[in-house]
């Protein structure tokens, strides 16, 4: 269970930064808006070390024959604490660095992506891989994209897209042939 809350909790709290953080006041904004991102990552973080110490196995029936795994054991749960611990000083630095207008959609989107990255590395099958794949690939494309003003940055999130879409061929290929 501490695996599906290592996902789940990035994923709600990202969103709630991005939707919330534009009423802080914008003289706030910074220390608001990145010390509850932060604060978010840090209990990510430990709800990863939990789950990798525990081997963190979830699973989610979506009908008979539908089910979607979790598991943080081995590489994964190394994994798992890896992402967060990498996340935390980036959010904090973002935090500062950025433009307070567009800080709470800049660290929403970071912490949405520890979420789903999180998924990623648990995904203990190919479904729940593929969906993750395909979350990871939508979340990148948005942050690539995040200064959408500039051409150069829309650009650059559209080749993402694509050469990510490339590489679902290949995954789903792979799953046909399983």
């Amino acid at each position: 269970m501490t695996a599906a809350a290592a996902v789940l909790l990035p994923i709600v709290a990202g969103v709630g930064v991005w939707a919330l953080g534009g009423r802080v006041p914008l003289a706030r904004r910074p220390r608001v808006v990145g010390g509850v991102a932060v604060l978010a990552l840090a209990a990510t973080l430990s709800l990863a070390v939990m789950a990798a110490f525990d081997g963190g196995q979830a699973t989610l029936r979506w009908g008979a024959g539908l089910v979607l795994s979790l598991g943080a054991a081995g590489v994964a749960g190394v994994v798992a604490v890896l992402v967060p611990s990498v996340a935390i000083p980036v959010v904090a630095y973002a935090a500062v660095h950025e433009e307070a207008p567009g800080l709470p959609r800049l660290l929403g989107l970071l912490v949405v992506f520890v979420g789903v990255m999180e998924l990623l590395v648990v995904a203990a099958d190919l479904l729940s891989l593929l969906i993750a794949w395909e979350l990871v690939a939508a979340v990148s494309w948005a942050l690539i994209g995040f200064s959408w003003r500039q051409a150069d940055d829309v650009s650059r999130a559209a080749h993402a897209f694509n050469a990510t879409r490339a590489g679902s061929v290949g995954l789903f290929l792979a799953a046909g042939a399983l």
